[in-house]
């Protein structure tokens, strides 16, 4: 519920985002009703009480993100029940009662509130279309697809596919993907039009906020594979490359440190968070480049020994070369498992995944997270980690939780890990249906992994898929998805070439600096200003945001400038 109950004479309350308007309408009584409900998102919730109203007649805002439950109470008990009902946006509803069940009729139809995806998603397919049609007229007339500016050809030597000095092709399937992750972060955390599945989940279950930031840890992996076997080829020394790697990983810390603290009730440092987006990347890149860097093999010494091996050992090459990685990753996601299943917190009982709160009947009200949460509260104290956890709302939590906490840090090196795998794959299997089966093998795999760990439901199954917590179940999916996206990406952009990545591939070539730009940067103009309180004027104003700084990204890839550290 959205608002408290009025009087019938009121004037109606003004419509919030995803409301509605609901007028109770039932016999007078000697005493008064009572109202109780709750959303059908809120797992093993009791309903609650909303409000009591003498004569029989009130009326209120509901939520329509998700069915409500709504029950009628007297002085006798349970006057009348309704079904889960999905309330439409800024429609008008009346409830009524009789045999014991609650009525609900529609008064006034909702508004669709949806239209503004559509009309966006139509002015996006007029754009690319006028793109592709300019871009074919200015190479037509130019002559030569070099000369254009939204086309970046690379030069390649002449030779056979056996020359060893062949300069390896860049796949712009890999920025394309770090962009299209890039732009959806900004768009969501400026606002994402304030639809419910452009933010983060109240708890389990996947949204589209919720992918974003695991695919960049994802498609991360990849590129350290990458790059790691050019330096492994170039046969560049370990111990300066450690040094970079603990360079990078520092400032990736600290510059994580400083965004996320740049609100005037964050300049103190007894309240400065110490977690967040970063800090895990630089955890992450730490662990998983110091194992890779010591355990090094080129692409061709493996493709050396897959040829001279028996047919077993020649399909398992990519994992035979780095099996101590694949125990090593093993070790730490079986970590996360112990410590979640067997240590409790104070009040908590082992295995505890919920939200605390209204969840389990109110029993474990300040368990959010369970053993995760009680761990960065006892290593950062409560000033110091995130105090606006997503289950705040639904679950009416008071614990903070920092869904950046470091227990989650074992289980986002596997998912870097799974990237990298990725990322060995296109390294060694050199033609592109053997990357292809190798890919959809994994991307099928983790997806039945992921299934089976969460029961293929929401909130069943023994790990529920969870950002929060980031449960095994949750790397898994994401790196079986972003498997999927490798695929359609490599195919349309690497291979067929009917696609370059634009506008994507230029938010991909400097995700760092955008990043940062749009945290800094984000609420002052002409990025973002204040807007009406309906879905269709924030939606606009939010893909403005993304665009504005795919602009910037676009601008500096034409002066060739690209930020890293």
């Amino acid at each position: 519920m959205l608002s408290s109950c009025t009087l019938p004479s009121s004037p109606d309350p003004e419509f919030a985002i995803d409301s509605a308007l609901l007028n109770i309408n039932l016999p007078p009584a000697s005493g008064n009703y009572s109202l109780w409900a709750q959303s059908s998102e809120c797992y093993k919730c009791q309903l609650m009480s909303i409000c009591d109203f003498a004569n029989g007649a009130t009326k209120l805002l509901v939520n329509t993100t998700f069915e409500t439950s709504i029950e009628i109470r007297n002085s006798n008990g349970t006057f009348c029940f309704a079904s889960p009902i999905h309330f439409g946006e800024k429609g008008q509803y009346n409830l009524s009662a009789a045999g014991g069940s609650c009525l609900i009729s529609e008064i006034k139809a909702p508004v669709n509130s949806f239209l503004p995806i559509y009309w966006a998603c139509l002015f996006f397919l007029l754009l690319a279309v006028v793109y592709r049609i300019g871009l074919f007229g200015f190479n037509r007339y130019r002559k030569s697809a070099k000369n254009t500016i939204h086309i970046e050809k690379q030069s390649q030597a002449d030779g056979s596919d056996a020359a060893p000095k062949k300069k390896r092709k860049r796949l712009r399937s890999l920025d394309t993907f770090r962009g299209m992750c890039m732009w959806i972060v900004v768009f969501v955390n400026y606002g994402g039009g304030s639809y419910w599945f452009f933010d983060h989940s109240d708890w389990n279950g996947l949204t589209l906020a919720d992918l974003v930031f695991p695919w960049f840890m994802f498609i991360m992996g990849t590129s350290m594979a990458l790059s790691f076997d050019s330096l492994a080829r170039n046969k560049v020394p370990v111990k300066p490359m450690l040094v970079k790697i603990f360079r990078r990983s520092i400032i990736l810390f600290l510059l994580g440190v400083f965004i996320k603290n740049n609100g005037l009730n964050k300049k103190w440092w007894g309240t400065v968070r110490v977690m967040g987006v970063l800090q895990r990347f630089a955890i992450a890149y730490l662990f998983l480049a110091v194992m890779s860097l010591l355990t090094l093999k080129t692409a061709d010494k493996i493709r050396q020994r897959r040829d001279n091996a028996t047919f077993i050992k020649a399909a398992l090459a990519d994992i035979l070369a780095y099996w101590i990685n694949y125990v090593v990753i093993a070790v730490l996601t079986l970590v996360w498992c112990l410590i979640f299943f067997l240590v409790p917190a104070p009040g908590c009982p082992a295995g505890y995944l919920g939200p605390g709160g209204l969840s389990e009947g109110g029993n474990y009200w300040n368990c959010t997270g369970g053993i995760t949460g009680y761990i960065d509260l006892k290593v950062f104290g409560r000033a110091h980690i995130y105090g606006f956890p997503t289950s705040e709302v639904l679950y009416n939590t008071s614990m903070p939780f920092d869904p950046e906490g470091l227990l989650g840090c074992l289980t986002s090196i596997l998912t870097v890990f799974l990237g990298f795998q990725a990322g060995q794959i296109l390294l060694i299997y050199q033609k592109p249906k053997d990357r292809l089966i190798r890919l959809l093998f994994w991307a099928v795999l983790y997806g039945l992994i992921s299934g089976a760990l969460c029961g293929f439901s929401q909130n069943e199954g023994v790990l529920p898929v969870n950002k929060n917590l980031w449960t095994p179940s949750f790397a898994t999916v994401l790196a079986s998805l972003g498997y999927f996206i490798i695929i359609i990406f490599y195919i349309i952009i690497d291979e067929l070439e009917l696609w370059q990545g634009e506008p994507f591939y230029f938010v991909g070539m400097n995700s760092l600096i955008i990043y940062l730009g749009h945290g800094i940067f984000g609420q002052y103009l002409p990025v973002q200003w204040t807007v009406g309180d309906d879905h269709a004027s924030k939606l606009y104003m939010h893909i403005w945001g993304a665009c504005f700084w795919t602009i910037v990204a676009y601008l500096m890839h034409l002066q060739k400038y690209y930020f890293s550290i």
